[in-house]
């Protein structure tokens, strides 16, 4: 058996690959395409902060890849998410961080003004600090959030041949352990050890119930290409493989669950 940790992997054929960072600012700028009051709030957190224009460079990359399946699911998940990932630009902890910052910036100038917003909630704001609860550890008044699942999708021929979740062989379960464990500990080296900077949707799950979600691929083929966008896309996600080829997948809570099994023809494991 073999496990694949991938997390900032992008493939993309153009003058030069987007860089993790820089695929998170198109996500948060393309649900603002989409939701017009976040756009406003965007602009307001973007422009709010100290940063500027540093890289100088022209994006010439090309995205490859559905950006759908990084869309918040929600204004709140895309506040946080904003509010985080505008803290890691400002401290240039991830690669591209600068082009990053120009893209965000270049988007909020290009907004325009409306007389009719009110910024307020920028004022509860608390940017760049994940406060989370560990029993028996009081870390103030954070509030846990309703965690998404962590998608497990699995084989067709090896969900055949562990078809009952409750009786499932050895193999199974241990693929997932390893499987999950692995989206962690990359989840861990991309925050630097520190879990006050981990992504807030895999800190959320990680300090949370750690639910589960379990699917099974269409076919072969579709398992490996949805393989390929998670990397093109710069996904965290853990390939466990054995003699028979990719068995097991887990993906960071940071997917949009619902549109990457529509996507990619995903079936729950158990109906």
């Amino acid at each position: 058996m073999r496990t694949k940790q991938t997390g900032q992997q992008n493939e993309v054929a153009a003058e030069r690959p987007l860089q993790h960072s820089e695929i998170l600012a198109l996500s948060l700028i393309f649900y603002a395409e989409k939701n017009v009051d976040f756009k406003e709030t965007l602009k307001a957190l973007i422009l709010s902060r100290p940063m500027h224009f540093t890289s100088g460079e022209k994006i010439g990359a090309a995205l490859k890849g559905d950006m759908n399946i990084l869309m918040p699911g929600d204004a709140h998940l895309a506040l946080r998410r904003a509010e985080w990932l505008i803290n890691e630009l400002e401290e240039g902890k991830m690669s591209g961080s600068e082009n990053a910052r120009d893209m965000l910036l270049s988007y909020a100038s290009a907004v325009p003004e409306t007389s009719e917003f009110q910024p307020a909630p920028i004022k509860n704001l608390v940017v760049g600090v994940i406060r989370i609860a560990i029993p028996g550890i009081t870390m103030g008044r954070w509030k846990m959030k309703k965690e998404k699942p962590m998608m497990i999708v699995v084989r067709k021929g090896f969900a055949m041949r562990n078809s009952d979740l409750r009786s499932a062989g050895a193999d199974l379960a241990h693929y997932i352990t390893q499987a999950a464990m692995g989206i962690i500990v990359c989840a861990f080296d991309m925050a630097g050890g520190n879990a006050q900077n981990l992504e807030p949707d895999t800190g959320d799950w990680f300090f949370g119930q750690r639910p589960m979600g379990f699917y099974v691929a269409k076919t072969d083929e579709n398992l490996a290409a949805m393989i390929e966008e998670l990397k093109v896309l710069g996904i965290t996600h853990t390939v466990v493989e054995d003699i028979f080829g990719t068995e097991v997948v887990a993906i960071s809570p940071i997917v949009n669950n619902f549109y990457l099994a529509l996507r990619w023809e995903l079936k729950p494991f158990v109906e």
